[in-house]
């Protein structure tokens, strides 16, 4: 068996939990410099610290993942451009360590990041995760980007936590044995983390339906 996992979260929520979330925006324009050498220190944190724990740690991880929410349920959490210039350059620095030592790197976002999709595949990430239906559905995803980086998800987490188990398990049966034959990289899940009110049965239906999609394709 093998993990999966990383350094905590990314640099855009280590910024917003560090001064706020409109402390961090009104900083942006009162103390550019600051914003900017904020955004670059939490880059050079986690720098050290990734370096540390691939150097450690990486035979037992199949792949590294991030988590950095950057959007809402309409839009980004700040201007496109500044995540752009400010954010994404740090991210990539630890993108770059992660495929120095061979292995895969995974972003998980929420929200509505479509606007920085592009620039965000340009960095070289390997697979994304969060994929709510609020969002989008997950066929939307898989519409877009395809081809170009692994998806991880499609099911979500409303239908895990108010489905039976019989109506999760036909859902993920059906629908999962469908995304495992047109996506050129897929990984089967939750559409974001299973929270706490999550059903059991729920979150079991989805398992066994798993179960059965690789008894099949084996």
């Amino acid at each position: 068996m093998k993990a999966y996992g990383g350094c905590g979260y990314g640099i855009f929520e280590s910024a917003q939990d560090l001064v706020g979330y409109e402390n961090l925006c009104i900083m942006q324009y009162i103390d550019p410099d600051l914003f900017r050498d904020l955004f670059i220190r939490i880059g050079d944190l986690y720098v050290e610290l990734w370096s540390k724990m691939i150097q450690e740690y990486s035979d037992i991880f199949i792949f590294f993942r991030m988590g950095d929410d950057l959007g809402h349920r309409t839009s980004t959490m700040l201007e496109p451009t500044t995540i752009i210039n400010h954010i994404l350059p740090q991210t990539k620095r630890i993108i770059d360590l992660v495929h120095h030592a061979e292995k895969k790197f995974l972003l998980h976002s929420c929200g509505n990041i479509f606007e920085i999709m592009p620039d965000i595949i340009t960095l070289g990430i390997d697979a994304k995760h969060s994929n709510e239906d609020q969002i989008a559905p997950f066929d939307e995803w898989i519409k877009r980007y395809n081809g170009q980086i692994g998806l991880f998800g499609g099911f979500d987490v409303n239908l895990l936590s108010l489905g039976t188990y019989q109506s999760v398990y036909d859902e993920v049966l059906r629908k999962g044995t469908e995304y495992r034959r047109i996506c050129k990289g897929y990984g089967l899940g939750s559409g974001n983390s299973i929270a706490s009110y999550v059903s059991v049965d729920g979150f079991r239906g989805m398992i066994d339906a798993v179960k059965q999609i690789r008894r099949k394709e084996k």
